[in-house]
C-alpha cells in the first residue's frame, strides 16, 4: 500500500504581473489545501525560475506553517541577464516527512520599454538649447559687427583729421 497525500496546491501568476522585464520581480499566488492535516505543520516552499530550456536561473526557499490551508502572494527577482521569452515559476512544497509536490505557472520576460516622456523632455531640451545657441550666435555676431563698424568709422575720422 503506497502513501497518498491529500495536499493539493496551485500556483498562479496574476495577469498584471505576467509580463516583467529583467531585474523586476515576478509575483505569484500560491494556494495550498491540506484538509487531512489537523495540527500546525511546517512546509518548505522552494521557488525556482526556469527559462525556456528548463534551466534554473533563480531560486529561493521559504518556510511556512500550515494547518488546513495556506494562501500567499510571493515574488522572485528575474535576473538582469535573463533573455526575453516565456519563463516558468516552479514551486515545490515539501516537509520533513517525505512529502513532495510541485506546480508551476508561466510568465513573459519582455524587453524593458523606453520611457517616451523622458525622451520627449530630452528632445525639447536639446531643441531649446540649439534655438538659444543660434539666437545667441546671431546677437554675438551683430555685437562684433557693431564693434568693427565703430572701429572702421573711428579710423576714418582719424584719417580725415590728419
Amino acid at each position: 500500500m503506497g502513501f497518498s497525500s491529500a495536499l493539493s496546491f496551485t500556483v498562479d501568476v496574476p495577469k498584471e504581473y505576467a509580463r516583467v522585464a529583467p531585474g523586476e520581480e515576478v509575483y505569484f499566488e500560491i494556494k495550498v489545501l491540506y484538509p487531512e492535516n489537523l495540527v500546525r505543520k511546517d512546509l518548505i516552499l522552494e521557488y525556482s525560475l526556469l527559462d525556456e530550456e528548463g534551466e534554473v536561473i533563480a531560486r529561493s526557499d521559504t518556510l511556512r506553517a500550515i494547518e488546513t490551508q495556506l494562501s500567499l502572494l510571493d515574488s522572485v527577482v528575474v535576473p538582469l541577464n535573463a533573455g526575453f521569452g516565456l519563463y516558468n515559476v516552479r514551486v515545490r512544497i515539501s516537509d520533513y516527512e517525505g512529502l513532495s509536490e510541485e506546480a508551476s505557472a508561466s510568465f513573459d520576460v519582455l524587453r524593458k520599454g523606453v520611457d517616451w516622456a523622458y525622451v520627449l523632455v530630452g528632445v525639447v531640451f536639446f531643441g531649446v538649447v540649439v534655438y538659444l545657441g543660434l539666437k545667441f550666435k546671431r546677437y554675438w555676431n551683430m555685437f562684433w559687427i557693431r564693434i568693427k563698424v565703430k572701429e572702421i568709422v573711428w579710423d576714418r575720422f582719424k584719417e580725415e583729421e590728419r
